[in-house]
């Protein structure tokens, strides 16, 4: 979610002259915007219906779009390096609050260096010796 507008959650302080029904409508329609960028932004797209779920749960609960944004940032940036099948789906992301994750320390060229030999390492005699994977 990069350097995009953050748009506020309407409220009936900030929007007076708003029918109820029409507040409701307001916030249905800025979160289901909200959701939409989360799923175009998060890397693995595993069952949508239940990440709109947890992600309306977490909305009722106090995720704002700040947090979500700043959450995804920090997620984004820590899975950086990370193979798809470890990424967690969206709904469970969502459900552990993840947002609230801490960013990974950084890692050193030394520690991609050390990851490179220990992949090398695994790998088969015959693939080594060609140069290939197996």
């Amino acid at each position: 979610m990069g350097a995009e507008l953050v748009l506020i959650e309407p409220d009936a302080e900030l929007f007076p002259d708003l029918t109820p029904k029409a507040l409701k409508k307001a916030q249905e329609a800025w979160r289901d915007d909200l959701f939409d960028r989360f799923w175009a932004t998060y890397p693995r797209k595993v069952d949508k219906s239940a990440a709109y779920k947890s992600f309306c749960k977490a909305i009722e609960e106090g995720l704002t779009e700040q947090m979500l944004v700043d959450g995804m940032r920090v997620a984004l940036g820590n899975w950086r390096e990370t193979e798809r099948q470890f990424i967690p789906y969206p709904s469970t992301w969502l459900n552990n609050k993840r947002w609230l994750d801490e960013r990974d320390a950084p890692r050193s060229a030394a520690d991609f260096a050390a990851r490179a030999a220990a992949k090398r390492a695994a790998q088969p005699v015959e693939a080594r010796e060609r140069g290939g994977s197996p």
